[in-house]
């Protein structure tokens, strides 16, 4: 019986001896998995002689019992675990991000408190990509320190150091005409250049105050930003077509480029010009509906290889170019930019931080250029030209209409009656959804609420529907049980119905965010409009059919492709809105009208019908400039510390996790600097919200550690800078 043990543990000990000198022959990497859940790494081997062993290459390995996909993340890493005691990796399936990609999805994991993985995930190809794609990368990041892919830095890091990261809310280089002066720049890579040991912000009144003569028509403010890379802002019409100020751009540069165009009718002529001028180029907007994934995946690898132009839209600032030599980013203002869900991360930000890290320039054109965009920028250009085209707004002064007068007013009415008789299309925008927003009993003057939250209701075809809690009921009083209710606050439903009586022989269809759905009308019947666009607008009615008339929200823009006439019905609700990007939007919606009436300059107009013809926005439409608009909205940015002159973020989850966020915040644990700010909770019960605000050196580096610890009791939706607050 002992001689049986001991055969046993000496066969062991050579057993040991064996498997030692295989995993002498076998290389270390540092795996993230990709599971949203973990952002932990983990160490595997892999041969000495496998192919394809890079950062940033998709592998298949076992993780509690079970395969998952992962990305590399370091290749023999110094701080590695006992070769003995690793699992290998099951296989290399794929190539994957580039180093640099890898590095900015880092960064964006930080930037927006979320995991680093569903970056990686938008950065990688949608099929496999053979490995021999990734071979011609040159090294292989052996030896050095991994990536920090758990979007966590240490807060009381200095700047420059390998666990801290600077603050995102300091734009780079000089601004003197909007007072954005003694600004930093945004650190280049992971491992940060040094910065300033002055780290603070200045609050508003230590700006310069704003000098507009400084900004002649066509005078360029020279800066460079602290890193080599350069960002240039050129303010144009709004109607005015890109396609050969980009092609004359890129006709004869060297490298890829990338041209972000949020909508795919313009993109797809900007795609022609440059093929005709002779370059590569590649478009997602492209794409079918059939094998889509197989076409984005030949995208991804034709830009992997370099020498080529990328069209495209927000996804597009992800794909991985060895060679990337400039940016084009258009219409920044626009929302397409903005991810809705988590991660609510923003194609500009990310946009100037690759320019950053790869020291190229950036070009921007829009003809309303965001706050941020104009912090960020090295030159300006056109902001104080007038553009005559923004004179085609036309605004109706309703100071003088009686009491009660409805929302189709006299001149209303008399331009659409005017743009039917021209054979036109007709939109009228009412940023109110269903029949009615607001209703009162004429029996015992009583507002129409909610029984279960005293919310406020809506009328639709179904009844009654509260906004805030969902709940639904009969469309009767709760006071004296009258079903006669009288509409104070009407919605698009019944706009279009209404316009449908008095124009009984033109089609009226009302439009919303779901499709179109068409209304009362008896005049001939047009063809049912088709998508010709992957941006959801519609072909052009055929001739000889007849006018139109679209009511909705203002996703009519999206779903119509070109209109004769654009009529916004109440744009106080857009102008006055309690939000901090109000003006902003409420101007792009103008822009977005001009464009919708660009088919023809001579016939075509657009109505603002408003009870403050003097709002800022109005200023834009008198004087046919921008600028007041931009500085206006730079002022308010400064004092309620928003993007880019702080960090503002909404929460929201179940009561646990935003306890366990608040608190963390409020106890002082996080260290490095001041705390941020929190207002809240507002909502619903069940799921409250919080807004948290901070302008120090550490905000961003306290929300994302915040964030992580709240993540741990469950699930916590937050969007850094909103759109819509």
């Amino acid at each position: 019986m002992g001689t049986h043990r001991t055969n046993r543990q000496q066969a062991a000990r050579r057993g040991e001896r064996q498997l030692s000198d295989e995993e002498t022959a076998r290389r270390v990497v540092r795996v993230i998995p990709d599971v949203t859940g973990i952002r932990r790494q983990f160490d595997y081997t892999v041969p000495t002689d496998q192919r394809g062993v890079t950062v940033g290459s998709i592998v298949r390995i076992e993780l509690q019992r079970r395969r998952v996909d992962g990305w590399i993340t370091a290749v023999d890493p110094s701080d590695s675990f006992d070769r003995e005691r690793l699992a290998p990796v099951i296989n290399i399936v794929s190539a994957g991000p580039t180093p640099e990609t890898m590095r900015l999805a880092a960064w964006a994991g930080w930037r927006w408190a979320y995991n680093p993985v569903a970056f990686l995930r938008v950065a990688s190809p949608p099929n496999r990509v053979p490995m021999s794609i990734a071979l011609g990368d040159t090294g292989t990041w052996a030896g050095e320190s991994p990536l920090r892919l758990d979007g966590l830095f240490d807060v009381d890091a200095a700047p420059g150091a390998p666990g801290g990261y600077p603050d995102p809310w300091c734009p780079p280089g000089p601004f003197p005409a909007l007072g954005l002066a003694d600004h930093r720049n945004v650190v280049a890579s992971v491992s940060a250049v040094p910065l300033p040991e002055d780290r603070g912000h200045k609050s508003p009144s230590d700006f310069e105050p704003t000098a507009h003569a400084r900004i002649a028509s066509g005078l360029e403010i020279e800066g460079r930003t602290a890193n080599g890379s350069r960002t240039d802002v050129y303010v144009v019409d709004p109607v005015e077509d890109p396609t050969e100020w980009i092609t004359e751009r890129l006709r004869s540069q060297t490298g890829s480029a990338l041209v972000l165009i949020p909508r795919g009718r313009r993109a797809r002529r900007v795609v022609s010009a440059l093929r005709a001028a002779g370059r590569t180029v590649f478009s997602p907007y492209e794409a079918g509906a059939s094998k889509k994934a197989a076409f984005l995946t030949d995208i991804w690898t034709a830009t992997r290889r370099g020498d080529c132009v990328l069209v495209g839209g927000r996804p597009a600032v992800w794909l991985p170019f060895p060679d990337l030599a400039s940016i084009v980013l258009c219409d920044d203002a626009d929302e397409v930019w903005k991810h809705e869900a988590s991660p609510a991360w923003h194609a500009r930000e990310v946009a100037l931080k690759r320019a950053a890290d790869r020291q190229i320039p950036v070009a921007v054109t829009s003809p309303l250029p965001t706050v941020e965009a104009l912090a960020h920028a090295s030159t300006i250009s056109g902001l104080e030209r007038p553009f005559s085209v923004w004179h085609r707004v036309e605004v109706s002064d309703r100071r003088s209409d009686p009491p009660g007068a409805g929302l189709l007013t006299d001149s209303v009415v008399a331009a659409v009656r005017d743009s039917i008789e021209r054979e036109q299309r007709v939109v009228a925008v009412l940023n109110q959804k269903g029949r009615a927003r607001l209703l009162a009993c004429p029996s015992c003057s009583a507002l129409t609420a909610c029984e279960t939250c005293s919310g406020a209701v809506i009328s639709d075809d179904d009844g009654l529907l509260c906004g805030s809690c969902g709940a639904r009921r009969p469309r009767m009083c709760q006071v004296c049980g009258s079903v006669s209710l009288k509409v104070l606050r009407p919605g698009a439903t019944r706009v279009a119905d209404e316009l449908a009586s008095m124009f009984r022989d033109v089609p009226t269809m009302a439009i919303d965010a779901t499709g179109t759905q068409r209304r009362l009308g008896m005049g001939v019947e047009p063809q049912v409009p088709q998508r010709d666009d992957d941006d959801g607008s519609l072909q052009r009615v055929p001739r000889g059919v007849g006018p139109m008339i679209y009511v909705g929200t203002e996703a009519v823009f999206h779903r119509v492709g070109s209109a004769g006439l654009v009529v916004f019905l109440d744009a106080d609700q857009e102008l006055s809105a309690q939000r901090l990007r109000a003006k902003e939007q409420a101007a792009w919606l103008l822009v977005r009208a001009l464009r919708m009436t660009a088919a023809s300059p001579l016939a075509r107009r657009v109505l603002v019908s408003t009870r403050d013809p003097e709002h800022p926005v109005l200023d834009v439409v008198r004087t046919a400039t921008v600028s007041h608009l931009i500085d206006s909205e730079r002022v308010v940015r400064q004092l309620l510390r928003a993007n880019p002159y702080g960090l503002i973020a909404r929460g929201r989850g179940v009561p646990a996790v935003m306890d366990a966020l608040v608190q963390t915040l409020a106890s002082g644990e996080l260290g490095g600097g001041a705390p941020l700010d929190v207002d809240g909770p507002i909502g619903a019960p069940d799921r409250p919200e919080y807004l948290l605000r901070g302008s120090g050196a550490t905000a961003s580096t306290q929300l994302a550690h915040a964030a992580r610890l709240a993540r741990q009791v469950g699930t916590l939706r937050l969007d850094v800078d909103p759109l819509r607050i």
